[in-house]
């Protein structure tokens, strides 16, 4: 396929985001449960090498 490649600034990028609440608090909710399973992982990771 040809697909017309296009440049998309972060700050544009960021606008449009902001501008979708959506988009905003599902990016956010994603960002904090992975947080949370990366600490828990490193938790059990310490047990088994205690």
């Amino acid at each position: 396929m040809d697909i017309e490649q296009i440049e998309i600034l972060e700050k544009f990028f960021r606008w449009i985001i902001n501008e979708d609440a959506v988009a905003t608090e599902k990016t956010a909710e994603g960002i904090r449960k992975s947080d949370a399973e990366m600490r828990k992982l490193g938790t059990m990771i310490l047990r088994k090498l205690a």
